[in-house]
């Protein structure tokens, strides 16, 4: 419960993984590319977390357990739990403000650090309190909910580059799409 994974299991043997944030996010970027299709990303996924990378034959569950591990170990559904806005944020185009709530969250810069574990980075993404990052999150939420206020209006208005989200695609309904066949 307490041990940060650096293997997982894959019919029931043993496989190494990257575990560095750095290594974890290249993937999210990489999910984020449109020119590649799903199969290809599931390729390339599976080449840059597994170290000692699982036999031919077993992409099935070496994906379904690089999405347990990218998703920092929670298996539970993702339905129920309120209104899909659909994608709020890009790896790509906020990955300047993730850091900044990162290295706030943290107390240090993630990005100086020789080594930090994925789960311990998503710990403290989940954990970013009031930041630019958290910001555009709510104003881009409230555009969707058709709840933005006259002074936020206004204050999207000058600033698009900042709240528009260029990117539609989104990087975890691909990776869902693979495990869910």
């Amino acid at each position: 419960m307490f041990d940060l994974p650096t293997t997982l299991i894959v019919n029931e043997k043993e496989y190494r993984v990257e575990t560095d944030f750095r290594k974890i996010l290249n993937i999210m970027l990489m999910f984020e590319d449109e020119e590649l299709t799903i199969y290809e990303k599931q390729s390339i996924m599976l080449k840059m977390l597994y170290i000692d990378p699982p036999p031919v034959g077993s992409e099935s569950e070496a994906t379904h357990q690089a999405a347990y591990f990218i998703d920092g170990g929670i298996e539970e559904s993702r339905g129920g739990k309120g209104k899909d806005l659909g994608r709020l944020y890009s790896w790509n185009q906020d990955k300047v403000y993730i850091l900044s709530g990162i290295d706030k969250t943290l107390g240090y810069s993630s990005r100086s650090c020789d080594y930090l574990h994925w789960w311990l980075f998503l710990g403290a993404l989940l954990d970013m309190g009031e930041c630019t990052f958290s910001h555009i999150i709510h104003m881009r939420r409230a555009k969707k909910e058709n709840k933005l206020s006259k002074e936020e209006k206004k204050q999207w208005s000058e600033n698009p580059d900042l709240y528009e989200l260029r990117i539609e695609h989104q990087a975890a309904e691909d990776l869902l799409d693979l495990i869910n066949g």
